[in-house]
């Protein structure tokens, strides 16, 4: 997708900068808003292997974001959505990935007790969001999860049996931020599962010491 110079809405002119990263919704656009930077999220239709969707895509947002929000868990504030052009505009959340955050080393326990009081949050409600760690943003020493996406609890794509993996695969971020490669990553290209047996002690201690 070719970056836009502006989108308009009804409070002004956003005036995009850079790209922040496309997921397999959309394209998300770091821009500036009356001086105020701002996250223009603008969906796609490129497929994904691993995934459908069962509505449009800001409609399935804005209701996620409300969901989010009312389950107390740290999102960026949503600002406007056009649900007829197929993008939203959030806060921007300043700090650092939470890849980036991995590819220097583990992420400290009180930002991955954080994450994990998120997905007891989400599966008390039924839920999973989507643990892949550029989802998340450190800001200050507080972990904001910047996706408003929520699916239907499935224990395979749960924090436990999914996410962590990607958490403490320190050597597949730094191959995927270095040059987008997921071989590290995943178990194959297009399955959307995580490299597990490497990690399987490390994990068993995170889970032991958050009872």
């Amino acid at each position: 997708m070719q970056q836009p110079e502006h989108i308009s809405i009804p409070q002004g002119p956003v005036h995009i900068r850079s790209l922040l990263g496309r997921g397999k919704s959309a394209y998300s656009w770091l821009g500036s808003l009356g001086g105020r930077e701002v996250v223009c999220k603008v969906m796609h239709k490129e497929d994904c292997p691993y995934y459908s969707f069962e509505d449009e895509k800001t409609r399935l947002e804005e209701r996620d974001y409300h969901h989010l929000r009312d389950a107390g868990i740290p999102v960026p504030d949503l600002l406007y959505i056009d649900h007829e052009n197929n993008f939203l505009l959030k806060e921007y959340i300043p700090g650092i990935t939470a890849d980036r955050l991995i590819a220097e080393g583990l992420p400290p326990r009180p930002i991955l007790w954080q994450l994990f009081d998120m997905a007891s949050r989400c599966r008390q409600r039924g839920w999973n969001i989507d643990y892949f760690p550029t989802n998340f943003v450190i800001s200050g020493e507080r972990l904001y999860y910047v996706d408003y996406e929520v699916n239907p609890y499935d224990a395979r794509w749960s924090l436990e049996q999914w996410g962590l993996y990607y958490w403490a695969n320190i050597a597949g971020m730094r191959a995927m931020i270095a040059g987008g490669s997921m071989a590290l990553l995943n178990t194959s290209p297009d399955s959307g599962m995580p490299i597990r047996e490497p990690f399987e002690a490390l994990l068993r201690c995170w889970r032991e010491e958050y009872r």
